[in-house]
């Protein structure tokens, strides 16, 4: 009999000790998938709205207001977003935020840019 109450403390204690371990495991995987989602679409607005500017280019007001449109389509928050549009070139930033629990990996940035062919 006492063998299994001896048991029985040391499996609550093992459970204590890894528990914490385990749970902050668990969250890190879920805040750095969270980041993960959020760099995709980040980066698959920024993709987008660059490609669609870019085929309005030379006319720089009319590819940002084109890429601009893509963006928001793509999910991006048009305040959040910064078209740099040149004669040649457009760049596109698409900044998204992150879930911080523990590791504190701060804003989703991407930059997509295109040339004009």
């Amino acid at each position: 009999m006492k063998n299994d109450k001896g048991q029985a403390g040391q499996a609550l204690v093992e459970f204590a000790l890894v528990l914490p371990l385990m749970l902050l495991l668990l969250l890190g995987g879920v805040e750095v998938g969270f980041y993960l989602l959020q760099s995709n679409r980040a980066i698959s607005g920024a993709t987008a709205a660059a490609q669609a500017g870019a085929g309005e280019l030379p006319d720089l007001t009319e590819a940002e207001a084109v890429a601009l449109e893509y963006a928001e389509r793509n999910g991006a928050d048009p305040d959040n977003v910064t078209v740099i549009a040149e004669p040649e070139r457009i760049t596109v930033i698409v900044t998204k935020d992150s879930l911080e629990l523990f590791f504190g990996l701060g804003d989703v940035e991407e930059l997509a840019v295109y040339r004009k062919k």
